[in-house]
């Protein structure tokens, strides 16, 4: 086999590769939407981000970082009363390098997850959290805004949204 036939054949099976690869990534994709009620997922800068707003307790949150594949950059919300975060430890530790925090409470989820991530993050918004995760990110990295805590605040907020309007600025498409 001469030179030309070895590099032809090299560039086909790493072609095959990628292909098989990228379908795998597809197929995982429709998976997530098919079995959650995620209320968003999108694909960008080689991420994956979901927005699982619902996960408004910690063991629905955990629950959705369990089911992930790799590892994950998990946003949150620190509410006014903090939480008991000791069962989920394990499980950070396992799949979770960096946390980025908003809310009144980010300081008790700094110490409950503190030395169990790579980085800890707090940020003042939800779409300043999305802005630095992605920016954190590895390329096939999964960035999952799980809430973990119902906002606690005096109006209303509007997680959805805000999440669009902050994968919207990164993306410069409208969700």
């Amino acid at each position: 086999m001469g030179f030309l036939e070895k590099k032809s054949t090299l560039e086909n099976s790493t072609k095959s590769f990628s292909d098989k690869t990228s379908s795998r990534k597809r197929d995982y994709l429709m998976l997530l939407k098919q079995q959650n009620q995620f209320e968003l997922v999108v694909k960008s800068f080689n991420h994956i981000f979901i927005n699982d707003c619902n996960s408004t307790d910690i063991n629905g949150c955990m629950a959705t970082i369990d089911q992930l594949e790799g590892s994950v950059i998990w946003i949150n919300y620190g509410p006014k009363l903090a939480r008991n975060y000791s069962e989920i430890i394990p499980l950070i530790k396992k799949k979770v390098r960096a946390v980025f925090s908003f809310g009144p409470e980010t300081g008790f989820v700094h110490w409950a997850t503190e030395q169990k991530v790579e980085m800890f993050v707090k940020t003042e918004t939800l779409k300043e959290a999305i802005i630095l995760a992605n920016l954190y990110a590895i390329d096939g990295e999964t960035i999952v805004f799980a809430p973990g805590a119902e906002y606690d605040g005096k109006g209303e907020a509007d997680w959805v949204e805000e999440f669009k309007e902050g994968i919207a600025g990164l993306t410069e498409r409208k969700y």
